[in-house]
């Protein structure tokens, strides 16, 4: 299938024609938007035109002619790929794509968002991500909370997550119904993780009434034509990408899959336990295996799988305390979708690394010796897993913690014990840090365990600060 791809390259648009091929979870996809293509923008980055990116669509799109109400395309957004920023105040996309008739036997949405809206007057503030009229067919929306509401024949029911999402973090957010069951019919999830099961009809009755309702993005939709009213609640926040499934029975392995997808392009990582499953089955990241039940922090990943065109080139976990960015090139400030730049390609499809850590504090430290050198390194551990990929990386550790002009050294080890002292092995060179950084160029960690290793002790005085296990202490003096 033929698409155009739009690059955004140092503050030029490219469009590129690529060729690829889209999942098997095409069959009954109605909405597949994502920020990373199909953007058309004015001169502003205002957006006019996002086509959808799923078969059979009828060259479906959001379109916003009007300057005033266009939301704006952000380059770097989330996890070095672009978002699309609404303002809360007007800012929508109407979609040329409609509900027509009480047929919704099933359904699925998710949607990849960052919001931190928090002054609420009602249920329907920051509303919405994917509108067909709560009145006729659904809404999906995020107030503070995740929000599906669903009508079939005027009974409309508004149901509520209980995961708090209004927190300034990327989150990957779901709801789904299926009439076949007559209890708990609706689930809503965060992250990949079941939030609330609900009741929404136990009359095994389909979503939807016998009226037309386009669908909106931004707003909540009272349209029964393109652009043809809404409710004036608008979402106050970032989407980087919208799929809707209707009537297409995924099963748990196939929502996983695309949950997987999205996890690891926008660094989000899954509520764990849950592995990560790529096209063919290819699992990325075993929750059955032992490695993840103790190192599923701040889990990311660099990938390609070319079903669902993911090409990932640089990664780091969006959670507020991960360190580590990992990148194919020595480049920790392009956009992933920059390719001049970015021109280290994973080679093969459905290959890449997947990493997380093993949940410790990243100012806490430990001094061991090691080959006749007196070393510190973090407990926070990091192991990655290579699926058909064994080259090397460049990583980056970036935080406060990082001390500016000490040398620091990769510390490695295979066993995955936490004792560096058997088989532990320091990178031969150290690198000195400078703006709260260190760079490994060339290394490869495809199934290691590592951290990072210096030679300052785990208590010092810097700056006329006093640190203890790398946290600035209070010193306290008599009066």
């Amino acid at each position: 299938m033929k698409q155009k791809k739009i690059i955004f390259d140092r503050g030029f648009i490219v469009i590129v024609v690529v060729f690829f091929c889209l999942p098997v979870l095409g069959f009954g996809q109605k909405v597949w938007l994502r920020a990373d293509l199909g953007v058309t923008t004015t001169p502003t980055n205002g957006v006019s035109n996002w086509i959808f990116q799923n078969a059979n669509t009828n060259n479906h799109e959001g379109r916003q002619t009007d300057t005033n109400f266009q939301p704006v395309l952000i380059d770097d957004g989330m996890n070095y790929n672009p978002t699309i920023l609404f303002d809360g105040v007007d800012d929508y996309l109407p979609l040329t794509v409609p509900e027509t008739s009480r047929d919704i036997d099933n359904m699925y949405v998710v949607v990849v968002m960052k919001t931190d809206f928090s002054v609420f007057t009602s249920d329907f503030d920051n509303w919405a991500l994917l509108d067909f009229d709560r009145s006729n067919f659904f809404s999906f929306s995020v107030n503070d909370r995740v929000y599906l509401a669903l009508n079939s024949y005027q009974a409309t029911k508004d149901i509520f997550g209980n995961q708090i999402v209004n927190d300034g973090i990327p989150h990957l957010v779901g709801g789904t119904f299926d009439n076949a069951d007559t209890v708990n019919d609706t689930r809503l999830y965060v992250d990949g993780g079941l939030d609330v099961t609900a009741n929404a009809y136990d009359h095994s009755l389909p979503v939807g009434r016998g009226q037309r309702r386009h669908g909106y993005v931004g707003d909540g939709s009272e349209a029964n034509g393109f652009n043809g009213g809404g409710n004036d609640y608008f979402y106050e926040g970032e989407i980087a990408e919208i799929l809707y499934y209707k009537n297409a029975n995924l099963s748990s392995s196939e929502i996983n899959e695309i949950n997987s997808y999205l996890a690891i392009k926008y660094g989000i990582t899954l509520a764990q336990p849950n592995s990560y499953q790529l096209t063919g089955n290819v699992i990325a990241w075993d929750k059955d295996q032992p490695y993840a039940i103790r190192f599923k922090h701040d889990i990311a990943g660099i990938f390609r799988d070319d079903a669902y065109t993911l090409d990932q080139r640089i990664s780091k976990s969006v959670n507020p305390d991960a360190i580590l960015t990992v990148a194919l090139d020595n480049d920790f400030t392009a956009p992933n979708l920059d390719h001049t730049t970015r021109s280290t390609a994973l080679a093969l499809d459905v290959t890449g690394l997947v990493w997380g850590h093993n949940g410790f504090s990243k100012n806490r430290y430990k001094n061991i010796n090691l080959g006749n050198s007196n070393v510190t390194y973090k407990k926070r551990i990091w192991y990655a897993v290579d699926t058909n990929f064994n080259s090397s990386v460049h990583l980056m550790f970036s935080d406060e913690s990082i001390v500016n002009g000490a040398t620091y050294y990769l510390l490695t080890e295979t066993d995955g014990d936490g004792d560096f002292t058997n088989d532990g092995v320091l990178s031969p060179t150290g690198v000195v840090a400078s703006n709260n950084s260190v760079v490994f160029s060339n290394v490869n960690v495809s199934n290691t365990y590592f951290t990072i290793a210096d030679d300052i002790p785990n208590n010092y005085m810097r700056h006329g600060k006093f640190f203890r296990d790398g946290v600035e202490q209070e010193i306290r003096v008599n009066d």
